[in-house]
């Protein structure tokens, strides 16, 4: 007989030491597939927020830039520090930007639209869909200097809604995208 007939009639087998040491590699690699994939897709997860995050802040600035732009007749600048009202190139209504806090974790900008003292409109600047239903924006002010002819938006800041900061300094929303500089936007309808 030669050895490859040999091979295939010995009766031996894996030894019970052989066996267990495969199933305990075995166990090993299967527990690092399986604790690697939540982890890879919490990263991708928490990769898409901020993307949508950044997107939202750009959309945001489009948006106040778009109504600001083409702004006619401003008013002298708001008592409390919020937004400077004006009346709309878009729509011929007095309005003016305003956040909107319904409880402390819910954050959107509007658009206020007074067509008569009695009549006012509130338009969301941007839905919660294309927010993607998590993300809030907020902004500290949106002002006029009447000598450069420019709106100064400062403060603009897109907000995890669901994750609260632990930051004492920074309460409230996590911050995900910041708007580092203030926005100066050249108004047209002078």
């Amino acid at each position: 007989m030669n050895k490859k007939e040999k091979r295939l009639r010995d009766q031996r087998g894996f030894t019970i030491a052989e066996t267990m040491v495969s199933l305990l590699i075995m166990s090993f690699i299967c527990l690092a597939i399986g604790s690697g994939v939540p982890a890879l897709q919490r990263l991708y997860e928490q990769v898409i927020l901020i993307s949508d995050a950044q997107i939202a802040l750009t959309t945001t600035v489009t948006l106040m830039s778009d109504e600001l732009r083409f702004a006619t007749d401003v008013e002298s600048p708001a008592a409390d520090g919020g937004s400077t009202p004006f009346v709309s190139g878009n729509n011929g209504y007095r309005s003016y930007f305003q956040n909107y806090t319904i409880t402390d974790s819910n954050h959107s900008i509007k658009l206020i639209c007074e067509k008569s003292p009695e009549n006012r409109e509130t338009i969301d600047l941007m839905s919660e869909a294309a927010l993607a239903k998590r993300l809030g924006v907020r902004f500290t002010s949106c002002s006029y200097n009447d000598a450069t002819g420019l709106w100064t938006i400062k403060g603009l800041e897109v907000v995890d809604r669901w994750n609260v900061s632990e930051d004492p300094e920074n309460p409230g929303p996590k911050v995900l995208a910041r708007e580092e500089q203030d926005i100066s936007i050249r108004r047209i309808n002078r």
